[in-house]
């Protein structure tokens, strides 16, 4: 799946949401970010249970959250 995350119409992104990769950008965030498993499970709009099955590698996100969690990873780093 490819994800374009686009910032303030000026900025494009390509991401490549791979699966396998949704486990790293967790790790990250929840690492370096201002987040804890529940605020972030909250911002995705999915439970903390289906994140910490992704955290495990043994689940993956669908499109969407998948999407947000690419951007938030950007947020991140962008300052």
């Amino acid at each position: 799946m490819d994800c374009m995350v686009k910032r303030e119409d000026t900025i494009n992104f390509d991401f490549h949401c791979k699966k396998s990769k949704q486990k790293y950008l967790l790790e990250i965030i929840l690492t370096y970010g201002e987040m804890d498993l529940m605020q972030l499970a909250s911002y995705l709009g999915i439970t903390t249970n289906v994140l910490l099955k992704v955290n495990q590698g043994l689940y993956y996100l669908a499109e969407e959250p998948a999407y947000q969690l690419a951007g938030l990873f950007l947020m991140l780093f962008s300052d």
